[in-house]
């Protein structure tokens, strides 16, 4: 039952243009959604699949360890797999497949964002000694540098 509408939903990404990664993650995401679906006899239909069954399948993200990895599933990779499922069910609304889109509730997980590194002051010390002696371009790269670092960019 789910198998084609997802390669229908792939072929709408194709002719829509999506790039051959999205489109693989997305392949990867659905397949993965479509393999929870088959293990639970309660889902006939795509009628069968409600909020509770999402929510479901959110949880089982959260407290199953990834099959490729066998350990748990960061937050980033379960918002890409709540996000395929997002889009997916949005695309089976548009096609009058489905009246309402459930998936829209699915929560995304909170992810931390990395701390960037700084140089020390031994590398800065040191890259700022590795600029050529030449007088004038010494000054130019070194006033870019120094806007570069000063502007954290």
């Amino acid at each position: 039952m789910l198998e084609r509408h997802i390669e229908s939903f792939m072929n709408f990404l194709i002719v829509r243009e999506y790039s051959v990664e999205t489109m693989r993650l997305y392949r990867h995401d659905l397949d993965h959604f479509h393999r929870w679906v088959l293990v639970h006899p309660g889902i006939q239909s795509l009628e069968d699949i409600g909020r509770e069954e999402l929510a479901a399948y959110q949880s089982f993200l959260v407290t199953q360890p990834s099959e490729a990895t066998g350990k748990p599933r960061s937050a980033a990779t379960r918002n890409h797999h709540a996000a395929a499922v997002k889009t997916f069910f949005s695309y089976l609304v548009e096609e009058d497949v489905l009246l309402f889109n459930l998936a829209t509730n699915l929560v995304s997980a909170k992810t931390s964002s990395a701390i960037p590194q700084v140089l020390t002051v031994e590398e800065l010390l040191s890259l700022l000694a590795a600029i050529p002696d030449a007088k004038i371009l010494r000054r130019r790269d070194r006033a870019a540098f120094e806007l570069m670092y000063g502007t954290a960019i």
